[in-house]
């Protein structure tokens, strides 16, 4: 079964009716007669090999996707597209994007309240990769239906309109000068350095108010107690669920000193003239996106914790410090084996998994020595010692055992083999009294 985001036969046959044009410009190596007619379906997708080029969207956006993937294909790219909008092609979609040169992301009514396309350009964002937009509608209507994290990572980006794919050549050869900033050329065209893609903010849609005058009147300085409050009400309030902690936790980081807020310490940040929502959500948007990588729901996590060592960044481990902070289990948990993936021993970091051992949860305490002994955290022995003998559940205890082998070295090595010895002991001992 597909995820979410797939359409059924009706609603493709009729999405499959419009218009396209499959011809090309072939500015990359020309294909060989012989192999014209393969090049009228789209290769399969599979991962016998890495793709240059993931092509993110949903199976409503089909002929859109398949019309892109054709051009690029023709000038001997490597793209991988989930046209059927399986959820098994969508694991592997995650993926390829681990390994690929560029994300061109599907902009439409239909991905704009797509779960899995929001996954994949969030990991598209923290990875670093380079983003391309095809647009597909109306561009204001749909940023106005995305999520407001979605909605800021795409309308600073490149944007190319393929509503009407029978006038979209235009579109196309645009798409492809912007392409070949970012992926190399293959054989039979001229290499062209790669770049790395600037993030531009979008523009500031401010009014020309002063915020601060607007909360503080003249005060040059206010309580964050008082000021808090005004901001929940007037603007955070505003946020969707998810975005409106990492806003809040934004603000207090940046403009809060010992327990207070001056006019010049605002202004700094959110200057008269500037929207206060666009300020700060723009610098959540990092957070933002590894939240959605490592959400419980996301389609990209497993493969974002397996491949953590080619994505990490010093704001994707500070982020999943946050994590283990979360109400949520689940997120503490995956939170503590992404950070174990990461191979960073930092004293900060290990003493903060050790916390984690004596959590409520058993998931968590699990993970957490889980990731300890990966990361060989010595410091870790003897509370991992004490989880081994104590936790009443074996699941823990099992994972306790398995972290102390991997930690290894004299504290731990003695720990098991006295254990194991008082464990025969025991044994003995049962059978003969």
């Amino acid at each position: 079964m597909g995820n979410t985001c797939s359409s059924s036969n009706s609603e493709r046959q009729q999405s499959s009716s419009r218009p396209r044009d499959d011809s090309g410009p072939q500015s990359r190596a020309p294909p060989q007669p012989a192999a014209a007619p393969a090049q009228e379906t789209p290769k399969p997708a599979t991962l016998d090999k890495k793709y240059e080029i993931v092509i993110s969207g949903t199976s409503l956006d089909k002929d859109e996707m398949q019309y892109i993937q054709r051009k690029l294909e023709i000038l001997e790219y490597a793209v991988f597209a989930n046209l059927e909008g399986s959820s098994e092609k969508d694991k592997l979609a995650g993926k390829a994007l681990v390994d690929t040169k560029l994300l061109i992301s599907i902009a439409s009514s239909n991905t704009a309240k797509c779960k899995t396309c929001a996954d994949q350009v969030s990991l598209a964002y923290i990875s670093n990769t380079p983003i391309l937009v095809a647009g597909v509608g109306d561009r204001a209507k749909v940023l106005n239906d995305m999520p407001v994290g979605l909605k800021l990572t795409l309308e600073g980006l490149p944007w190319f309109d393929f509503t009407n794919l029978t006038q979209s050549e235009d579109s196309f050869d645009k798409l492809k000068v912007e392409t070949e900033k970012y992926v190399p050329a293959t054989k039979g065209a001229v290499s062209v350095p790669v770049i790395r893609q600037e993030r531009v903010a979008p523009d500031d849609k401010g009014d020309g108010g002063d915020t601060w005058a607007e909360m503080c009147g003249e005060g040059e300085s206010a309580s964050w107690t008082t000021l808090s409050q005004i901001i929940e009400e007037k603007y955070i309030s505003q946020l969707d669920s998810k975005m409106q902690p990492l806003v809040r936790r934004k603000v207090f980081e940046s403009v809060v000193e010992d327990g207070k807020v001056t006019k010049s310490k605002f202004h700094s940040v959110c200057p008269p003239g500037k929207d206060f929502i666009r300020i700060f959500t723009s610098l959540a948007m990092s957070d933002w996106a590894i939240q959605e990588v490592f959400s419980m729901e996301s389609s990209v996590r497993l493969a974002s914790i397996e491949n953590l060592g080619k994505i990490q960044s010093p704001a994707i481990i500070s982020a999943l410090l946050k994590l283990l902070r979360d109400k949520d289990p689940n997120i503490r948990a995956v939170a503590a084996i992404s950070l174990g993936r990461t191979e960073t021993a930092d004293e900060g970091l290990i003493d903060t998994l050790i916390e984690l051992l004596e959590d409520k949860d058993r998931i968590v305490r699990q993970s957490a020595c889980l990731s300890l002994g990966r990361l060989k955290a010595t410091k870790a022995v003897p509370m991992i010692s004490h989880i081994w003998r104590n936790d009443f559940i074996s699941t823990v205890r099992e994972a306790a055992h398995a972290a102390l082998g991997q930690i290894g070295g004299p504290e731990a090595e003695k720990v098991l083999r006295v254990t194991d010895i008082l464990q025969k002991e025991i044994a003995y001992l049962a059978t003969t009294s």
